[in-house]
């Protein structure tokens, strides 16, 4: 899938469950981040749109947070910046098993949330956080955008 694609699945509500937006191209990930942002009931985004710190969260916060329903909308959106279960860092706050656990549920997110993973940088492709969010969902590398294409989009 490309870039485009998603902008367009986002504007026509066309959502998947789990999105996984990383690389260099800090642009792309931001501007994908506010249409979700512009997707929901303007009155309501207070309640519905959590923006979570991945370094900071613990996973009992982070399942809570999923796990929510929304309110007086179709759906609440979580957005998880640099989690640290998608990096080649070390944990700080989660074990192997709060690993295992948090992998288990990618699987059943509920349909009433949008899961946005937005890494400013490499992921580990490695860990199969990675593979079950490939599966379940859209994972898309933000590249450096060429001059070519940035000529193109004026």
């Amino acid at each position: 899938m490309k870039y485009k694609d998603i902008v367009y699945n986002i504007k026509d509500k066309n959502f998947e469950k789990i999105y996984l937006l990383y690389g260099k191209e800090h642009y792309l990930i931001d501007n994908a981040i506010k249409l979700f942002r512009e997707s929901l009931n303007e009155s309501m985004i207070d309640f519905n749109l959590e923006t979570i710190d991945g370094k900071e969260t613990t996973l009992d916060q982070l399942l809570s947070s999923i796990e929510t329903l929304p309110f007086m909308d179709e759906r609440k959106i979580v957005i998880v910046k640099d989690f640290e279960l998608l990096t080649k860092s070390k944990k700080k706050n989660f074990s192997d098993k709060d690993e295992k656990t948090f992998a288990s549920h990618l699987e059943n997110i509920p349909d009433t949330t949008i899961l946005v993973f937005a890494v400013y940088g490499e992921i580990d492709k490695r860990k199969s956080i990675v593979s079950k969010i490939s599966k379940n969902g859209i994972a898309y590398n933000c590249e450096k955008i060429s001059d070519m294409e940035l000529f193109k989009w004026t």
